[in-house]
């Protein structure tokens, strides 16, 4: 029985002489290679203070964290650079202003070049008499543009669209028609249809003012304007609209009975405020041309 206790006390004995020659070693390489490292470490601080910051190089200079602080800036930078080429582009809206800029310059420059051409223009007699301002003549040339356009529009309605509709069956042409009568309700005809008889009712208040039979342009003034009123105006309120709203209430049954009935009256009757335009058309012009004359005094002593 002592013997094996022997035997494992020994073996103890040599692993625990082993462990601490193992010890010695590692301290003997730490005593030479600790001092080595030291020394080495000095002498690079004596070599560090004994140089300026001017002959260090640039690794010396910057520190660790400072390279990964300035490694980051320069990958976020290219990161978003490649964003940026790889985005779709958009394109950017045109500024509205240079436009309008461009146009606000334009009309002030003509502004101001305006008093200096019409001082100039202003010397000779005739245009001094051009530029003489006369409110009725200004009237009478609005009034005759508008008579103009309304006697053409309904020139073509009594030579073109109305025959091309009767060339239509009965019920295509009533609906095209009510489809007319909608669509030629726009600010455009209104302006022109409306427009013309208010200015003609302002040339009867001048003509009653001045006296209808003062002067021969003050009558044709008034015959022009009385019959606009009447044969444009004031029958189209009683006769077309009427007509109008008839066949737009209309429902279907006996369409060629309807159609032929309004064909026939609506076109006569639109003969009448057309040939009315075209005589406004024809009084105003003269009443220009006289008016003119008597104001100018060099047409021949014209009434």
């Amino acid at each position: 029985r002592r013997l094996p206790i022997c035997a494992a006390a020994e073996s103890a004995k040599q692993e625990l002489t082993e462990t601490r020659k193992r010890r010695s070693a590692v301290q003997d390489i730490s005593a030479v290679c600790v001092p080595k490292r030291n020394a080495a470490r000095a002498r690079r601080r004596g070599e560090l203070a004994g140089t300026t910051h001017q002959n260090l190089p640039l690794r010396a200079c910057i520190s660790a964290q400072t390279r990964m602080r300035c490694c980051s800036f320069v990958a976020l930078a290219a990161l978003l650079n490649v964003h940026g080429l790889s985005a779709p582009r958009r394109r950017l809206p045109v500024s509205r202003e240079e436009p309008a800029t461009r146009a606000i310059k334009k009309n002030l420059a003509r502004a101001l070049a305006l008093p200096v051409v019409a001082g100039a223009a202003s010397r000779f007699e005739p245009v001094r008499k051009l530029m003489a301002f006369d409110r009725i003549r200004v009237g009478l040339v609005a009034g005759t543009v508008g008579a103009a356009i309304l006697g053409g529009c309904y020139f073509i309605f009594s030579f073109c669209v109305m025959d091309a509709l009767n060339a239509q069956p009965p019920s295509v042409a009533i609906q095209t028609m009510n489809s007319i009568n909608v669509v030629i309700v726009n600010p455009k005809f209104i302006a022109a249809f409306m427009g013309t008889p208010l200015i003609c009712c302002w040339l009867v208040a001048e003509a009653l003012a001045a006296g209808v039979g003062s002067s021969t342009d003050v009558a044709l003034m008034f015959g022009g304007a009385i019959t606009l009123i009447i044969g444009e105006f004031l029958e189209t309120l009683v006769c077309h609209i009427p007509k109008n709203d008839a066949l737009a209430a209309h429902k279907g049954g006996n369409d060629a009975e309807v159609w032929a009935r309004y064909y026939t009256s609506w076109t006569a009757w639109n003969h009448v405020r057309m040939v009315a335009s075209l005589a406004t058309v024809v009084q105003f012009s003269l009443a220009l041309f006289y008016r003119g004359a008597r104001l100018g005094a060099g047409y021949g002593g014209l009434p």
